[in-house]
C-alpha cells in the first residue's frame, strides 16, 4: 500500500519533468518522450535502491523506506534533469549520497530508539512505528535537498552582484562566502536541528514525537534558509566590492560566514518558537470567525406595500 500510494506521485513528477524539457528546453508540443521517461524511471529506481541500502545500514531495508526514498529521489532527479538535461549522471548520484548523509544528521537516535521499544497503539508494527521512522529518515533526506537547492538559488549567484567579465565561470555559481557548498549546507542543517531540539515540546508518545519532529524540521529549515538567503543578498547588495570578491575566492570570509549563520539561526529560532506558540490560537480564531454570531440581531423581513391600481 505504501508503494502504491507513492507510485502515482512519482510517475506524475517524472512525466512533468519530461514535458517541461531538459536544460530549459521544452519538449516538442508538450508531449513526453517515452524513451527519456523510461530512462528517468530506471535511474530513479537505481539511485533510490542505493540510497535505501545506505540509509538502512546493516538492517534489512523495509518496503516503506524504499517507497519513500524512491519518491524523494525521483523528485530530485526530475529537477536535475530539467536543469542539466542529464538522465543518468555520476555527479547526481554522488550529490544524492552526500545529501543523504547530511540529512541523516537531522534524525535523532533517541527518537529512533524509542520507536523501536514502543508497542503500537493500533494496527501492525510495520504499518505504524516503522513507517514513522522511515518517513522521518526520508523527510530528512528531502529537507537536506531543500537546503542544497536554497543555496543554489540564482538570487545568490556571483554574476548578480559582481562585475566578473564576459564568459566568467563564476557568474552562475552561488556565493557561499568562499566555503564549499556542502560545508554550508551541513552548517545550516546543524542550525536547523538545534532550532527544533530547543523547541521540542513534551510529547509522551514516541510516534507523535516523530511526526512532530518531521514537520518541525521542515518548518525550521524553510525559515532558516529564507533568513540566510535574505541576509546574504542584503550583504552582497551593499558590500559586493572587488575586495569582498577577492576574500571570497581566497576563502577568507570565515568569520563573516559564521556571523551570518549565527544571526540567521537566532532569528529563525525566535520566529519558529513564536509560530509554534501562536499557531493553535490562530487556528481557533479562524474557527470562531466561521461560527455564526449568536448575539447579532437577526434580519427582520420587511413587508413592502405596493400601490394597487
Amino acid at each position: 500500500m505504501v508503494a502504491n500510494r507513492h507510485a502515482a506521485g512519482v510517475l506524475t513528477r517524472l512525466v512533468s519533468a519530461v514535458v517541461e524539457g531538459a536544460g530549459g528546453r521544452p519538449a516538442t508540443a508538450g508531449e513526453p518522450n517515452k524513451q527519456t521517461l523510461a530512462a528517468l524511471i530506471t535511474e530513479a529506481h537505481r539511485v533510490s535502491l542505493e540510497l535505501t541500502a545506505a540509509a538502512a545500514g546493516e538492517t534489512p531495508a523495509r518496503r516503506s523506506l524504499q517507497a519513500t526514498m524512491l519518491k524523494e529521489t525521483a523528485f530530485a532527479l526530475a529537477r536535475h534533469y530539467n536543469r542539466t538535461g542529464e538522465v543518468a549522471a555520476d555527479a547526481f548520484r554522488q550529490v544524492a549520497q552526500e545529501v543523504l548523509d547530511a540529512g541523516a544528521t537531522l534524525v535523532s537516535q533517541e527518537i529512533i530508539d524509542l520507536l523501536a521499544q514502543t508497542s503500537p497503539d493500533y494496527g501492525s508494527y510495520e504499518s505504524e512505528l516503522q513507517y514513522a521512522e522511515d518517513r522521518l529518515r526520508a523527510a530528512s533526506f528531502d529537507i537536506a535537498w531543500d537546503v542544497q537547492r536554497s543555496l543554489e538559488d540564482p538570487r545568490l549567484h556571483y554574476g548578480r552582484f559582481f562585475d566578473l567579465g564576459a564568459g566568467s565561470q563564476d557568474a552562475d555559481r552561488p556565493f557561499t562566502y568562499g566555503q564549499p557548498l556542502g560545508s554550508v549546507r551541513d552548517r545550516l542543517l546543524q542550525s536547523v536541528r538545534r532550532v527544533v531540539e530547543q523547541a521540542q515540546p513534551d510529547i509522551s508518545s514516541p510516534l507523535m514525537m516523530a511526526k512532530w519532529r518531521e514537520g518541525a524540521l521542515s518548518r525550521a529549515s524553510s525559515l532558516l534558509c529564507a533568513i540566510y538567503r535574505t541576509e546574504t543578498v542584503n550583504l552582497l547588495r551593499t558590500e559586493a566590492t572587488p575586495d569582498l570578491l577577492g576574500r571570497a575566492r581566497a576563502n577568507a570570509l570565515g568569520r563573516t560566514f559564521e556571523s551570518v549563520v549565527a544571526s540567521a539561526e537566532r532569528k529563525a529560532a525566535a520566529q519558529f518558537n513564536e509560530i509554534e506558540r501562536s499557531a493553535p490560537e490562530l487556528m481557533r480564531l479562524g474557527e470562531r470567525l466561521q461560527e455564526p454570531n449568536q448575539d447579532a440581531p437577526r434580519p427582520v423581513a420587511r413587508v413592502i406595500d405596493r400601490d394597487r391600481s
